[in-house]
């Protein structure tokens, strides 16, 4: 899995598991998941994937983590 390749570096690093991705708006209505998918998570806007990558950038709880997202 890609995650055990990132575990094992040195790396600062965030995975995120995006589902089917939309061309919708940004509604910012989405859940997260740690270590699993998302529960009947199915899609996700691509405005709201990118929102959801950028606001963990600056997040030091975010780091080393596998996260999943949708709606």
């Amino acid at each position: 899995m890609m995650e055990d390749a990132l575990r094992s570096s040195d790396l600062d690093w965030t995975a995120v598991r995006a589902p089917l991705l939309t061309k919708g708006p940004l509604p910012g209505n989405y859940r997260m998941a740690e270590g699993h998918n998302v529960p009947r998570g199915f899609r996700l806007s691509r405005a709201d994937t990118a929102h959801f990558m950028l606001s963990t950038l600056d997040n030091p709880d975010t780091v080393k983590r596998a996260l999943a997202v949708a709606y």
